[in-house]
């Protein structure tokens, strides 16, 4: 032949291990309701925190999420004690405990992330993923209708009565 044939390819070696991090998500805890402490119920349950990458996938890197308690009622705390905790995620899932305190009220959480370690948090949310609810019984009040009560007859009477329960904040 008298000239040659020649061709050049560009090929691209890419890690998919790790795809950066796309986006954050704080499911609702399960139970979603958990009660005062001493209040007779559950009183502690499980935060996640899910970790995807932009395609919608969880990531498969054990990555550092910081939690943050905001707004959670006195005594409510994470882990062993504190507002903050720190989990690394396992298949795209970080999860710390909240454990309620004395008193009910909704538990907000920070959760922040920062995928590349480089000092600036690139992923992060708020939400309210837990409610603690009322304690123990405290008040117990009768409730009836003179109304409607009726005669059986003999001097007896017959009427519908109910008592309401409240804790002690009502």
């Amino acid at each position: 032949f008298a000239s040659n044939i020649q061709q050049s390819v560009q090929v691209n070696i890419e890690d998919v291990t790790f795809g950066e991090c796309g986006f954050i998500e704080i499911p609702p805890s399960s139970p979603g309701e958990i009660v005062v402490m001493d209040g007779g119920g559950i009183e502690a349950t499980i935060i996640r925190a899910e970790i995807y990458d932009p395609e919608h996938n969880l990531i498969n890197v054990p990555t550092l999420v910081n939690f943050l308690l905001q707004g959670a009622p006195d005594g409510t705390h994470l882990n062993d004690g504190g507002l903050f905790a720190q989990a690394y995620t396992a298949d795209g899932v970080a999860s710390v405990t909240v454990n309620s305190g004395g008193n009910p009220g909704p538990v907000q959480i920070l959760v922040t992330v920062d995928c590349d370690e480089d000092g600036v948090i690139d992923l992060e949310s708020v939400s309210v993923p837990v409610v603690i609810a009322s304690g123990a019984p405290y008040y117990i009040v009768p409730n009836y209708d003179p109304q409607n009560t009726t005669s059986t007859g003999g001097g007896f009477y017959e009427t519908e009565a109910a008592a309401m329960v409240y804790d002690r904040w009502y």
